[in-house]
């Protein structure tokens, strides 16, 4: 596992670094209150049709039909 610059497009999120992870690596469960289960940064559906966005970021629509 190693800590890589979070740069490029297609980024799930805005935090500047990511975790790489490797066939041998092995993750856990830790019971942390320190560290938040969910975080989501949520916009309306105005601004992703208006353009508002930074596409270098995945967009997720939940509940929307197309």
């Amino acid at each position: 596992m190693g800590i890589a610059s979070n740069i490029g497009g297609f980024r799930t999120n805005h935090h500047p670094y990511k975790l790489t992870f490797q066939f041998n690596t092995k993750v856990i469960l830790l019971d942390d209150g320190a560290i938040p289960n969910i975080v989501h940064d949520l916009v309306s559906i105005s601004t992703i049709m208006d353009g508002g966005l930074d596409f270098d970021f995945l967009v997720d629509v939940m509940g929307w039909d197309c």
